[in-house]
């Protein structure tokens, strides 16, 4: 009986270290895999994101290639034959020099003196309009004498204080993104309608100014 006792505690004995031989088998393949699943997954994480900033610079480049692009092109003044007076007009013309349709620009500009706040726009809220890729547009014409007094008008011909023509045009391209171009410049005197251009930039807001 005693040998029988022996011989089932032995397999006992051996069945325990086999048995904590394959729980620590088991363990040690188990943390292999964690750690192999887990570099598995930073690397999926990286080719995500990888993919994700590929995508976004893709969409960005495009967008930067196709989108509209509504800037200033040259400021014209009536009559063309004589030198800016009061009795003149000046327009701006805008273009499209984008690939894609320019939707929902709205023109603000106005002239007076620099330094001093600025008239509201004397066409009132200025209504959308769209401008094809490669098209112009202008500016409804401002009389020099509606914005500019007789007074002042004479300390500009007499470069005592300067006139500037200035505004902005907001405006949506075909992906939904806004843009607002933004322009000043100063009328040089004693010319026929030469504007020296002081500040122009893009923007996706336009500044807040009393010109609305």
């Amino acid at each position: 009986m005693n040998c029988n006792i022996k011989k089932s505690w032995k397999k006992l004995e051996a069945y325990q270290k086999w048995s904590l031989f394959f729980t620590f088998l088991i363990v040690i393949i188990t943390a292999i895999y964690s750690v192999f699943s887990g570099l598995q997954w930073q690397e999926m994480k990286r080719t995500s994101k990888a993919t994700e900033d590929a995508t976004t610079a893709t969409k960005e480049a495009i967008q930067l290639t196709e989108a509209a692009d509504v800037e200033g092109d040259h400021i014209a003044c009536s009559p063309e034959t004589h030198l800016l007076s009061q009795d003149s007009s000046v327009t701006f013309i805008l273009k499209n020099s984008g690939r894609t349709r320019a939707d929902q620009v709205k023109l603000t500009f106005t002239l007076g003196i620099v330094g001093r706040p600025l008239k509201p726009d004397p066409m009132g809220k200025p209504k959308p309009i769209a401008i094809a890729p490669g098209h112009t547009v202008s500016t409804q014409p401002l009389i020099v004498r509606n914005e500019v007094s007789e007074s002042d008008w004479a300390n500009v011909v007499a470069s005592r204080v300067q006139l500037h023509f200035r505004g902005h045009a907001s405006y949506r391209d075909v992906f939904g993104n806004h843009h607002c171009y933004v322009w000043d410049s100063i009328y040089i005197p004693k010319t026929k309608c030469d504007f020296g251009m002081t500040n122009i930039y893009n923007a996706k807001e336009c500044p807040k100014d009393d010109l609305h």
